[in-house]
């Protein structure tokens, strides 16, 4: 809870609304614990048009979490896209949580969901940390992967031999 708040104070900064898709509702609790000032907690359940009404005219200057216990809705059928694109989303999901953690953009997803097991370690966590550049490529990554396996410094020559 603490990361998810963190987070979205951060998003808070440069944005007036943050939309939470949370299609497997697994964080519905910390939705409904979550205590930010000056935000107005939202659930939107087919209720599109209306809070787009509150958050465009009668409430303009006061910032919103919008939570959807839902996935996001195709383009054609997203009543808030034009909010959507213009301000944050809240990403929640094991990969996206992964992701932020080690700063990585989202181009690293499909690798990370792959080895997810290799994530649910902490230690393993704060080790590829440590040797992760942002420039990495995705086979780079692997071989910093691998290297936190192993315990050995990530170079080809030492993985192989």
């Amino acid at each position: 809870m603490p990361d998810i708040t963190q987070r979205l104070q951060s998003l808070y900064k440069s944005h007036r609304i943050v939309f939470w898709y949370d299609e497997e509702q697994e964080f519905r609790q910390d939705f409904d614990n979550l205590e930010l000032d000056s935000v107005e907690k939202c659930e939107v359940k087919n209720n599109e048009f209306g809070i787009k009404v509150k958050i465009l005219h009668r409430q303009p200057k006061q910032k919103f979490l919008l939570y959807f216990p839902s996935s996001c809705p195709k383009p054609q059928k997203n009543w808030l896209l034009d909010l959507l694109l213009c301000h944050a989303e809240l990403r929640t999901n094991p990969v996206e949580l992964v992701l932020n953690e080690l700063e990585l953009g989202r181009e690293y997803a499909p690798l990370i969901e792959s080895h997810l097991g290799f994530f649910k370690s902490q230690e393993r966590k704060d080790k590829l940390i440590a040797l992760i550049d942002p420039q990495d490529s995705e086979t780079k990554l692997r071989m910093k992967l691998l290297a936190v396996l192993c315990g050995c410094l990530p170079e080809l020559e030492v993985l192989l031999f």
